[in-house]
């Protein structure tokens, strides 16, 4: 199912207009209506009248509605949180840190007074 296509097709049940859905999607009018209609393909329904002026639902449509707004919220819900323990610095860590340390020791060993 086509996740756009149901945004779609909800924002155009609000609006009662396919152009102010579009507007509110900051989509082109052409792109809802193909969005709408590649729904109602995938659906094998007609979801919508369509005018002119305005768009009112089908009693499928008014069926749909429901199920639209859980497929949205359920997509929109946000993922189980998934936390990423912090690094931590261990004697293995990679980088500067050892050429670092073996830099110093070097060094205080050649400073040794004979």
């Amino acid at each position: 199912m086509d996740l756009a296509g149901v945004a779609v097709f909800l924002q155009t049940a609000a609006a009662g207009n396919l152009s102010a859905a579009a507007r509110r999607l900051g989509i082109p009018p052409l792109a809802a209506a193909r969005r709408l209609a590649s729904l109602e393909n995938g659906l094998g329904v007609r979801l919508m009248h369509r005018t002119t002026r305005s768009v009112s639902l089908t009693t499928e449509g008014e069926a749909f509605l429901p199920f639209a707004t859980t497929i949205q919220e359920a997509a929109e819900a946000p993922r189980w949180p998934v936390q990423i323990p912090p690094p931590v610095a261990t004697p293995n860590s990679p980088g500067k840190t050892g050429w670092i340390m073996t830099t110093q020791c070097r060094w205080r060993c050649v400073r040794r007074p004979l």
